[in-house]
C-alpha cells in the first residue's frame, strides 16, 4: 500500500512448481509467514504420495522485502487424492492445513487437519492430525477451517457431507496443561533399563532410604480437545452446512450455502458467540432477503473484529452468476439483543 494506493509487489511461485499443483488453492498471510496450498500437488509423480496427495509451502519476509520459499510441507501419512493443503489457516506460531480426503480415524474420505509449530526454525507437526470424532465415509472434514488465538487457540472445521450433506462443524481448543507426580519405588523392583519418558514427561529420582526411590516429576498434555460441534437442527439433506467457516475470538460464522434461505438453495450462515459460562449459543441465523434460488449465499464467510462478510457467488448482478459480498457491522454487542446485527452495503 503506497500513498493509499495498492501496488504490485511480487509474484509467488514454488520452487518445484509443476503442471496441475494447483498451486495458489488457499493462502493465509501471518506478519512475515506466507502460507499456500497445493492440493493436487503430485499428479506428475513429483512425490510418491501419489496423484492428488498434495503439499503446502511457506514463504518468509526477508529484510529487502523478498518472500522466500522457507519449507515445503509433505506429511509422511499422505496418500494418493488426500488433496492436503485444499485449505489453510495461520495465527501467530501455529499452521492449520486441510486434507478433506483424508482417511481419517481410519475412515476413507472423513478427512483430518494438520497442524504444525516452528521449533528451531523449522515447521513441525503439532502432535497427531485432528480428526472428527463422529467421523464417516465422506464427511470432507477439513475441507474449511479457521484458526484463531486471543486468550485461547481455537481450531474451527468443516465438515460440510456429514450426515447426508447437512453439514456440520467442530470446535477444538488448544489443551495446554501439566500434571504433577511424585511415587516412590523399591529399588528391588526396578528393572535395568527401564526408568524412560515421553517427550511430554519430565521427572527427577531421589535416593530417600537405603532400598528405595522417589521418583517425582510432571506430564505435559499437549493435545486438540473438541469442545463443540455445531450442527443447527433445521438443517436439511444437502444444506451443507460448514462449507465456510470463520472464527474471531469469542464469534463465529458458519456458511450453509444450499439451505433454503429466502428461496430454494438462495443459502444463509450462522452466527455464534461464547457467553460467559463459555457455551457457544446461536445468535442469527442470516439470510439475504432479496435472495434468489440458487444464489449460494454463505458459500465464503470471514469475520473480524466487529465485521461479518458473506459471499454470494451465482448472484445475479448486472449479469448472470455476477457475485456479490455482503457487509455486516454489529451495532449492539448486548447479548439479549435480537437485531444486533445489520447490512452497511446491499443493493
Amino acid at each position: 500500500l503506497q500513498n493509499a494506493t495498492w501496488v504490485f509487489e511480487a509474484k509467488i511461485v514454488a520452487e518445484n512448481a509443476a503442471a496441475f499443483s494447483r498451486f495458489g488453492y488457499s493462502i493465509c498471510l501471518e506478519d512475515s509467514i506466507l502460507v499456500v496450498g497445493s492440493p493436487h500437488y503430485g499428479d506428475l509423480g513429483q512425490t510418491s504420495k501419489g496423484p492428488h496427495s498434495g503439499a503446502a509451502y511457506i514463504f518468509e519476509l526477508s529484510s529487502s522485502g523478498d518472500w522466500n520459499q522457507a519449507q515445503q510441507l509433505i506429511p509422511d501419512d499422505l496418500s494418493k487424492g488426500y488433496n492436503f493443503g485444499h485449505s489453510v489457516d495461520c495465527a501467530q506460531n501455529y499452521i492449520a492445513i486441510g486434507a478433506f480426503n483424508s482417511a481419517g480415524n481410519s475412515t476413507h474420505n472423513a478427512g483430518a487437519v494438520y497442524i504444525y509449530t516452528k521449533a528451531n526454525g523449522t515447521w513441525i507437526l503439532d502432535g497427531e492430525e485432528v480428526t472428527s470424532p463422529d467421523g464417516k465415509n465422506g464427511d470432507r472434514f477439513g475441507y474449511s477451517i479457521s484458526l484463531n488465538l486471543s486468550d485461547k487457540l481455537y481450531l474451527l472445521v468443516g465438515a460440510y457431507q456429514h450426515n447426508h450433506l447437512k453439514g456440520a462443524a467442530y470446535l477444538y481448543e488448544k489443551n495446554i496443561s501439566s500434571t504433577s507426580f511424585s511415587k516412590e519405588i523399591p529399588i528391588q523392583k526396578i528393572k535395568p533399563n527401564t526408568l524412560s519418558r515421553t517427550k511430554s514427561e519430565q521427572y527427577t529420582v531421589n535416593k530417600v532410604e537405603e532400598k528405595r526411590l522417589q521418583i517425582k516429576g510432571s506430564q505435559e498434555s499437549n493435545d486438540w480437545v473438541q469442545i463443540h460441534k455445531f450442527q443447527p437442527s433445521e438443517l436439511n439433506n444437502g444444506d451443507i452446512f460448514g462449507y465456510s467457516v470463520s472464527i474471531d475470538e469469542d464469534n463465529l460464522v458458519i456458511g450453509s450455502p444450499m439451505a433454503h434461505g429466502i428461496a430454494e438453495q438462495s443459502g444463509a450462515a450462522y452466527y455464534y458467540r461464547q457467553e460467559a459460562d463459555a457455551t457457544w449459543s446461536l445468535k442469527d441465523k442470516l439470510i439475504n432477503l432479496s435472495g434468489k434460488k440458487h444464489d449460494q449465499y454463505g458459500i465464503h464467510v470471514e469475520i473480524a473484529s466487529s465485521n461479518i462478510f458473506i459471499g454470494s457467488t451465482h448472484h445475479d448482478g448486472h449479469e448472470v452468476d455476477h457475485g456479490k459480498i455482503y457487509s455486516y457491522r454489529y451495532i449492539n454487542n448486548e447479548k439479549h439483543e435480537k437485531n444486533h446485527i445489520s447490512s452497511l452495503h446491499q443493493r
